[in-house]
């Protein structure tokens, strides 16, 4: 036997030894925590089950093989914890198990010469945080079926991949000035009443300006538009409605202000993408500029503001953001 097959035979070895091992101290654990139960008051039909008979005839004689090296005596005349103890050294013993037995399969693993469908799926399925088992990939070495199996996903991975598309995308990252110091010393339902009318305003502007997707944060957002102009459109409506905003909210010692930060660019991003769970440069810039940007202002850098169509209101910030040039828009 080559060492590519007795790798992998080693490998499903493993696999299967930690499956039937885990079962059996599960079942174990679970016998105890039955025999603790059933010390305390029950239905005298429940000792007639055939399950509860056959716990007993294996469990008793161990418990008080255990409960004699300790001077005690099982079972007891009074309640016992001997099975809560006995069933918490068989969970401690369980994790050493998985311990050796992860350490074991890493090391058979290494040794694991992978088919070349497995390399080129591990490359590939990684780019896209997709695992793929190793109980999969050791049949793949020694069984032709599985090794069919590996190469249909490697090609619904590579579709994937191909699917990948860099999309053109404007992200709009706004965040509140000063949040925490607006909350501190007002009531909490009050806090509660001006932020939730904060974040109306902003979800209604979002609506009406096409927003794809949302990310919020604490005291922020950060929303993805399919169309630069949206982006700006909404940057702008929620700086001139902040006034309105301000104006019914009496609770708090200072008035809601935001800093927004614009960025455009290709980035990949699916259908079914979280925002959140999206890294890319060009969100990064959008967060940057929002960082840096004056209270009450929009701050994009000159690349974006050239590819604009409306250019009226923006002026030199004189300040530069990631070796970028920076423009501002204020209401």
């Amino acid at each position: 036997m080559d060492r590519k097959k007795f790798s992998a035979y080693l490998l499903l070895a493993l696999g299967a030894i930690k499956l039937i091992a885990d079962a059996a101290l599960w079942v174990a654990i679970g016998a105890l925590l039955i025999l603790f139960g059933l010390q305390f008051s029950h239905p005298a039909k429940l000792d007639s089950l055939w399950l509860i008979q056959k716990l007993h005839a294996w469990g008793d004689p161990a418990l008080a093989q255990v409960a004699s090296q300790f001077g005690w005596a099982w079972p007891s005349t009074r309640i016992s914890l001997l099975p809560i103890g006995g069933g918490l050294v068989l969970l401690a013993a369980k994790q050493v198990f998985d311990a050796l037995m992860l350490w074991l399969t890493g090391r058979v693993q290494k040794r694991l010469p992978l088919p070349e469908e497995a390399e080129e799926l591990s490359t590939s399925a990684s780019s896209m945080g997709i695992s793929v088992s190793s109980t999969l990939l050791a049949l793949a070495a020694v069984s032709e079926k599985a090794r069919v199996k590996l190469q249909r996903r490697h090609a619904r991975v590579e579709r994937r991949l191909r699917e990948a598309k860099r999309r053109r995308c404007a992200f709009l990252s706004i965040d509140v000035v000063d949040a925490e110091e607006m909350k501190h010393g007002v009531a909490p339902e009050k806090v509660a009443h001006g932020f939730n009318a904060y974040e109306e305003m902003l979800a209604g502007v979002f609506q009406l300006t096409s927003a794809w997707k949302v990310a919020w944060t604490t005291d922020g957002v950060m929303v993805c538009f399919l169309d630069v102009r949206h982006a700006l459109d909404a940057a702008q409506r929620v700086l001139q409605g902040l006034k309105a905003l301000n104006s019914g909210l009496d609770e708090f010692r200072q008035p809601f202000r935001v800093r927004c930060g614009l960025n455009e660019g290709e980035v990949v991003i699916f259908e079914d993408s979280k925002l959140e769970k999206v890294a890319d440069h060009v969100i990064d810039v959008a967060g940057h500029m929002q960082k840096k940007a004056h209270p009450n202002s929009l701050w994009l850098s000159s690349e974006v503001y050239d590819r604009l169509e409306e250019k009226s209101g923006f002026h030199p910030a004189n300040a530069r953001v990631d070796g970028l040039t920076v423009l501002e828009w204020r209401a």
